[in-house]
């Protein structure tokens, strides 16, 4: 098979050549005058494609000037140059306390590149806790390291246990609408609006936390259920999505769990139309078992809820809300969420 020729560098040229002010005044004289590409590179004694990059890159509106053109490649230079920015004391003070409060080394980077703050990659990051790690490990350091947020634990296939899990007596809830029913445009996250929910259980009875996820922004509405009886859970979603705006109030999806019985109370009492995941359907409510893993770094399983204190609380608050998230762009969900209200509070005056 053929190979395709490369083009060679015109005699005398650098393999690597940088373009100065005095070579850019060249370029442009020679531009105006109509010369080709390959002339310019040959009169300034570099390669075409450095010409051809550089008449790219450094056009202005008014076509090519070198001095607009030697801006902004001095411009590029000093991006480059931050971002190869040592790794200082302060960036590992920064990334450290932020870790302390259940940042990911992600969360970390793409918040600073958001804020313009100075920091490195994420990758640069786990790199130095694994350092100082093997340091601390080794005896040779007292650091006291924040630990990494923990994986979740990988989920294995119900297959083998379908049968058990189909008799496990949850019962069907009458009149529910299935999933499938929901508007197509609930999926594609472009409304704010649509909310999933869920019951977290403590120990034995000791309490629940129902939690109310809302899948454009991510921010969660929680609070406690002494039980999980129908009607006290039914009062605590109606508690807590009663002061939004109706536009804020589109749909709310659950599990099958008969905590959600009276749902029809909450349809009555919100003005929303409610859905049901199909049974063991988790990923149907994927916004909600996310954010349900979030909530149980703080409140374990096998964790009674009869203690659970305000501290802790306030914890699980910022843990779900107050955290940037990637697919927000580095915003926080709270961000997101009051962003959208102040719009909509704008717009109706």
């Amino acid at each position: 098979m053929a190979t395709k020729e490369r083009r060679k560098t015109p005699p005398g040229a650098p393999k690597y050549h940088r373009l100065t002010d005095e070579k850019r005044i060249i370029i442009e004289a020679l531009r105006k005058e109509g010369c080709s590409k390959k002339h310019i590179a040959e009169r300034v004694g570099c390669h075409p494609t450095t010409v051809w990059r550089e008449l790219k890159r450094n056009v202005s509106k008014k076509g090519y000037r070198h001095k607009k053109a030697q801006g902004k490649a001095n411009h590029r230079v000093a991006v480059k140059a931050a971002k190869r920015r040592r790794f200082t004391a302060e960036i590992w003070a920064l990334a450290k306390d932020r870790l302390a409060k259940g940042w990911t080394f992600e969360q970390i980077h793409g918040r600073c590149k958001r804020d313009g703050i100075a920091m490195v990659c994420a990758e640069t990051l786990y790199k130095e806790y694994y350092r100082r790690q093997k340091l601390v490990m080794a005896g040779k350091s007292d650091e006291v390291l924040p630990p990494l947020p923990r994986r979740q634990k990988k989920r294995r296939t119900r297959d083998r246990n379908a049968k058990k899990y189909r008799n496990a007596g949850r019962g069907k809830i009458t009149g529910r609408v299935d999933i499938d029913e929901r508007p197509k445009t609930v999926e594609n996250r472009a409304r704010v609006g649509n909310w999933e929910g869920d019951l977290i259980n403590g120990l034995k009875g000791t309490g629940n936390l129902v939690t109310l996820a809302e899948r454009m922004t991510r921010f969660v509405f929680f609070a406690y259920a002494a039980t999980k009886e129908a009607d006290a859970v039914a009062s605590a979603v109606i508690g807590l999505l009663a002061s939004l705006p109706k536009g804020f109030l589109k749909s709310l999806t659950f599990d099958n769990g008969k905590e959600f019985a009276k749902f029809e109370q909450i349809k009555q009492a919100l003005g929303i139309e409610v859905y049901f995941a199909k049974p063991y359907h988790s990923w149907e409510r994927g916004t909600n078992e996310n954010r349900n893993g979030v909530v149980r770094k703080v409140l374990p399983k096998g964790r009674s809820f009869d203690d659970i204190t305000e501290e802790e609380m306030r914890r699980i608050d910022y843990m779900l809300n107050d955290r940037p998230l990637r697919c927000l762009n580095w915003r926080t969900p709270r961000e997101a969420f009051a962003g959208l209200i102040l719009r909509h509070m704008s717009d109706a005056v």
